[in-house]
């Protein structure tokens, strides 16, 4: 069993016996522990005050915020894990995010490393109704794949597939015959993938 604490990181209570796991003894980002969450793989997700979210599996620890990956607040104050296993993630001001690995935090190369490397920046306005920007930071001539897909994971508009030069880009998307609901803008180029939520409210 696993707690929360407010400044003293993780504490773990197996047979009687209380572990703590901090920034003194474990990579966390900090020791303000706001929400706690396992998965069925039997990963650890860790919610911070102010520094995103941590994943902790096998050894390996993964810290997540708004600089590398489409979260889109680092001060989180709640996790909950679907049974099809998306991680939600609420956060103070930034309203819901979900997570899936396969989906918005991606994978660079073969480094093993979750991350990117924020190509992808938040759409404007959002919510929106008919129409938003879809806003992309390229550091140099890519090819992308613009598009966008529902809380399930599908694609249901494809924005734009093909070579864009470096710098930043605003691309129109037009929501019409999408119904209400949480949307994912996506951006793939090369072996970065990165999503940002975003809400379709008529």
């Amino acid at each position: 069993m696993y707690f929360a604490t407010i400044d003293m990181g993780v504490a773990k209570l197996s047979g009687g016996t209380f572990s703590n796991y901090s920034t003194a003894n474990a990579p966390l980002p900090s020791d303000n522990i706001t929400a706690v969450a396992i998965d069925k793989y039997g990963a650890l997700w860790f919610g911070t005050g102010a520094t995103g979210i941590v994943k902790y599996k096998d050894g390996k620890w993964n810290v997540y915020s708004t600089e590398n990956s489409g979260l889109s607040e680092d001060r989180i104050t709640s996790i909950s894990i679907s049974q099809d296993q998306k991680i939600w993630v609420g956060t103070e001001s930034g309203g819901l995010t979900m997570y899936d690995e396969q989906l918005v935090l991606g994978v660079a190369g073969n480094t093993g490393t979750e991350s990117g490397a924020g190509m992808l920046r938040q759409n404007t306005p959002n919510p929106f109704g008919a129409s938003t920007m879809l806003h992309v930071a390229l550091p140099a001539r890519s090819q992308v794949r613009l598009s966008v897909l529902n809380a399930q994971g599908e694609e249901v508009a494809l924005v734009k597939d093909g070579m864009m030069e470096a710098g930043e880009h605003a691309v129109a998307f037009d929501a019409a015959g999408l119904p209400s609901g949480v949307y994912f803008a996506r951006v793939v180029s090369g072996s970065h993938i990165e999503s940002r939520p975003m809400v379709v409210a008529r």
